[in-house]
Protein backbone atom coordinates (compact mmCIF):
# COMPACT_ATOMS: atom_id res chain seq x y z
CA UNK A 1 0.00 0.00 0.00
CA UNK A 2 1.26 3.19 -0.71
CA UNK A 3 0.94 6.40 1.70
CA UNK A 4 -0.13 9.29 0.77
CA UNK A 5 2.97 11.55 1.49
CA UNK A 6 4.71 9.21 -0.70
CA UNK A 7 2.56 8.71 -3.90
CA UNK A 8 3.32 10.12 -6.87
CA UNK A 9 1.15 10.98 -10.19
CA UNK A 10 3.41 8.48 -12.31
CA UNK A 11 2.03 5.86 -10.31
CA UNK A 12 -1.29 6.00 -11.68
CA UNK A 13 -0.65 7.08 -14.81
CA UNK A 14 0.05 5.06 -18.51
CA UNK A 15 3.76 3.49 -18.75
CA UNK A 16 4.42 5.76 -22.18
CA UNK A 17 3.85 8.65 -20.14
CA UNK A 18 5.62 8.08 -16.80
CA UNK A 19 9.70 8.01 -18.68
CA UNK A 20 9.23 11.84 -20.06
CA UNK A 21 11.36 14.38 -18.32
CA UNK A 22 8.16 16.55 -18.11
CA UNK A 23 6.10 13.89 -16.15
CA UNK A 24 9.01 13.12 -13.72
CA UNK A 25 9.53 16.33 -13.01
CA UNK A 26 5.79 17.19 -12.25
CA UNK A 27 5.30 14.44 -10.28
CA UNK A 28 7.96 15.15 -7.79
CA UNK A 29 7.11 18.57 -7.59
CA UNK A 30 2.92 17.09 -6.70
CA UNK A 31 4.84 14.96 -4.05
CA UNK A 32 6.65 17.44 -1.79
CA UNK A 33 3.43 19.81 -2.26
CA UNK A 34 1.18 16.92 -0.36
CA UNK A 35 4.01 16.42 1.87
CA UNK A 36 3.97 20.45 2.92
CA UNK A 37 0.16 20.51 2.79
CA UNK A 38 0.17 17.10 5.42
CA UNK A 39 2.79 18.62 7.59
CA UNK A 40 0.16 21.68 7.52
CA UNK A 41 -2.56 19.99 8.20
CA UNK A 42 -0.88 18.16 10.84
CA UNK A 43 -0.68 21.16 13.42
CA UNK A 44 -4.64 21.58 12.84
CA UNK A 45 -5.52 18.89 15.51
CA UNK A 46 -4.29 20.89 18.28
CA UNK A 47 -7.08 20.03 20.54
CA UNK A 48 -6.63 16.13 19.79
CA UNK A 49 -2.98 16.65 20.32
CA UNK A 50 -2.75 18.13 24.14
CA UNK A 51 -0.64 15.56 25.16
CA UNK A 52 1.83 16.17 22.60
CA UNK A 53 1.68 19.92 21.86
CA UNK A 54 4.73 22.13 23.66
CA UNK A 55 4.18 24.85 26.33
CA UNK A 56 3.76 27.75 24.70
CA UNK A 57 1.26 26.24 22.54
CA UNK A 58 -0.94 25.24 25.58
CA UNK A 59 -0.92 28.48 26.63
CA UNK A 60 -2.25 30.01 23.62
CA UNK A 61 -4.98 27.59 23.16
CA UNK A 62 -6.24 27.78 27.06
CA UNK A 63 -6.45 31.33 25.84
CA UNK A 64 -8.30 30.85 22.63
CA UNK A 65 -11.20 28.53 24.49
CA UNK A 66 -11.12 30.16 27.61
CA UNK A 67 -10.19 27.75 30.00
CA UNK A 68 -11.22 29.21 33.67
CA UNK A 69 -8.56 29.50 36.22
CA UNK A 70 -5.73 29.33 33.91
CA UNK A 71 -2.47 30.64 34.83
CA UNK A 72 0.95 30.27 33.25
CA UNK A 73 2.61 29.32 36.35
CA UNK A 74 0.90 25.90 36.79
CA UNK A 75 2.35 22.99 36.45
CA UNK A 76 2.72 21.50 32.69
CA UNK A 77 0.78 18.38 33.54
CA UNK A 78 -2.42 20.53 35.16
CA UNK A 79 -2.45 22.60 31.85
CA UNK A 80 -2.98 19.66 29.78
CA UNK A 81 -5.95 18.56 32.41
CA UNK A 82 -7.35 21.82 32.65
CA UNK A 83 -7.14 22.66 28.52
CA UNK A 84 -8.78 18.79 28.12
CA UNK A 85 -11.71 19.67 30.64
CA UNK A 86 -12.52 22.85 29.19
CA UNK A 87 -15.14 21.97 26.64
CA UNK A 88 -16.85 19.95 29.48
CA UNK A 89 -17.14 22.67 31.90
CA UNK A 90 -18.24 25.05 29.35
CA UNK A 91 -21.09 22.37 28.72
CA UNK A 92 -21.77 21.86 32.19
CA UNK A 93 -21.35 25.65 33.35
CA UNK A 94 -24.20 26.36 35.51
CA UNK A 95 -24.39 22.58 37.07
CA UNK A 96 -23.13 21.19 40.64
CA UNK A 97 -21.10 18.89 38.36
CA UNK A 98 -19.39 22.23 37.15
CA UNK A 99 -18.36 23.33 40.02
CA UNK A 100 -17.23 19.86 41.44
CA UNK A 101 -15.16 19.26 38.85
CA UNK A 102 -13.26 22.51 38.51
CA UNK A 103 -12.97 22.83 42.09
CA UNK A 104 -11.25 19.25 41.88
CA UNK A 105 -9.15 19.72 39.26
CA UNK A 106 -7.40 22.69 40.74
CA UNK A 107 -7.68 22.21 44.27
CA UNK A 108 -8.40 18.89 44.98
CA UNK A 109 -11.41 16.33 46.31
CA UNK A 110 -14.67 18.69 46.12
CA UNK A 111 -18.27 18.00 46.73
CA UNK A 112 -21.29 20.57 46.24
CA UNK A 113 -24.44 19.76 48.25
CA UNK A 114 -27.99 21.05 47.24
CA UNK A 115 -29.73 23.30 49.54
CA UNK A 116 -32.78 20.06 50.24
CA UNK A 117 -29.35 18.26 51.69
CA UNK A 118 -28.69 19.90 54.44
CA UNK A 119 -31.97 21.71 55.00
CA UNK A 120 -31.13 25.18 53.68
CA UNK A 121 -32.83 27.76 51.76
CA UNK A 122 -33.91 27.18 48.04
CA UNK A 123 -31.69 27.78 45.31
CA UNK A 124 -28.42 27.75 47.92
CA UNK A 125 -25.98 25.18 48.06
CA UNK A 126 -22.48 24.76 49.41
CA UNK A 127 -19.07 23.25 48.75
CA UNK A 128 -16.77 21.05 50.79
CA UNK A 129 -13.29 21.08 49.66
CA UNK A 130 -10.70 18.58 51.26
CA UNK A 131 -7.31 20.71 51.43
CA UNK A 132 -5.43 17.87 52.54
CA UNK A 133 -1.90 18.29 54.05
CA UNK A 134 -0.71 21.29 52.36
CA UNK A 135 -2.70 23.55 53.87
CA UNK A 136 -4.97 26.68 53.36
CA UNK A 137 -3.87 30.57 52.37
CA UNK A 138 -5.64 33.11 51.65
CA UNK A 139 -4.74 33.18 47.52
CA UNK A 140 -6.17 29.67 47.60
CA UNK A 141 -9.65 30.83 49.13
CA UNK A 142 -10.15 33.52 46.88
CA UNK A 143 -9.11 31.11 43.80
CA UNK A 144 -11.60 29.07 45.05
CA UNK A 145 -14.50 31.62 45.65
CA UNK A 146 -13.54 32.67 42.22
CA UNK A 147 -13.96 29.47 40.58
CA UNK A 148 -17.63 28.66 41.76
CA UNK A 149 -18.36 32.11 40.46
CA UNK A 150 -17.42 31.43 37.25
CA UNK A 151 -19.60 28.02 37.39
CA UNK A 152 -22.56 27.94 39.59
CA UNK A 153 -25.77 29.49 37.91
CA UNK A 154 -26.56 33.04 38.10
CA UNK A 155 -29.99 32.23 40.40
CA UNK A 156 -27.91 29.78 42.99
CA UNK A 157 -25.87 31.30 45.70
CA UNK A 158 -23.28 29.45 47.72
CA UNK A 159 -24.20 29.15 51.37
CA UNK A 160 -20.84 28.59 52.55
CA UNK A 161 -17.66 26.63 52.04
CA UNK A 162 -15.98 23.92 54.32
CA UNK A 163 -12.56 23.55 54.75
CA UNK A 164 -11.67 20.11 55.64
CA UNK A 165 -8.26 19.32 56.40
CA UNK A 166 -6.89 15.29 55.93
CA UNK A 167 -3.44 14.89 57.95
CA UNK A 168 -1.82 11.88 57.31
CA UNK A 169 -0.21 10.02 60.13
CA UNK A 170 3.59 11.18 60.81
CA UNK A 171 6.86 9.31 62.29
CA UNK A 172 7.78 11.24 65.44
CA UNK A 173 11.92 10.21 66.43
CA UNK A 174 13.40 10.91 69.11
CA UNK A 175 16.74 10.97 70.65
CA UNK A 176 19.02 11.33 73.51
CA UNK A 177 22.41 12.35 74.75
CA UNK A 178 24.45 11.66 77.82
CA UNK A 179 27.30 14.04 78.81
CA UNK A 180 29.68 13.26 81.52
CA UNK A 181 32.18 15.94 82.30
CA UNK A 182 33.49 18.26 85.16
CA UNK A 183 34.03 21.85 85.36
CA UNK A 184 36.56 24.19 87.56
CA UNK A 185 36.47 27.41 88.70
CA UNK A 186 39.31 30.14 89.04
CA UNK A 187 38.94 33.03 90.55
CA UNK A 188 40.59 36.63 89.45
CA UNK A 189 43.53 37.85 92.43
CA UNK A 190 41.90 40.00 93.88
CA UNK A 191 43.52 43.21 96.18
CA UNK A 192 42.12 43.27 99.75
CA UNK A 193 44.21 46.25 101.39
CA UNK A 194 46.15 48.91 99.54
CA UNK A 195 48.62 51.02 101.64
CA UNK A 196 50.03 54.64 100.48
CA UNK A 197 53.46 55.97 101.19
CA UNK A 198 54.18 59.20 99.74
CA UNK A 199 57.57 59.26 100.65
CA UNK A 200 60.56 60.32 98.36
CA UNK A 201 58.64 61.61 95.57
CA UNK A 202 57.18 58.06 94.47
CA UNK A 203 53.82 55.67 95.53
CA UNK A 204 54.23 52.60 97.09
CA UNK A 205 51.38 50.35 97.44
CA UNK A 206 51.88 47.35 100.10
CA UNK A 207 49.76 44.30 99.49
CA UNK A 208 48.22 42.19 102.31
CA UNK A 209 50.36 39.56 100.92
CA UNK A 210 53.36 41.94 101.24
CA UNK A 211 53.97 42.40 97.36
CA UNK A 212 54.84 45.77 96.52
CA UNK A 213 53.30 47.58 93.88
CA UNK A 214 55.53 51.34 92.81
CA UNK A 215 53.77 54.32 91.52
CA UNK A 216 55.56 56.74 90.39
CA UNK A 217 54.64 60.53 90.61
CA UNK A 218 55.18 62.63 87.67
CA UNK A 219 57.38 65.14 88.16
Amino acid sequence: MIRLEDSQIADILPDFLTHSPEMEALSYAVCQGIKRLLFYCGNIGVYSSINNIPENMLDMLALEINTPYYDEGLEIEKKREMVRKTLQWHEKVGTPAAVEELVKTVFGECSVLEWYQYGGEPYTFRVQVVVGNNGLTEDADREIIRSIQFCKNIRSHCAGICYRLEVSAGTVKTGAVQKVGGSIKVKPYLVKSIKADTAEGSLRAYLKNENIMTIRKEQ
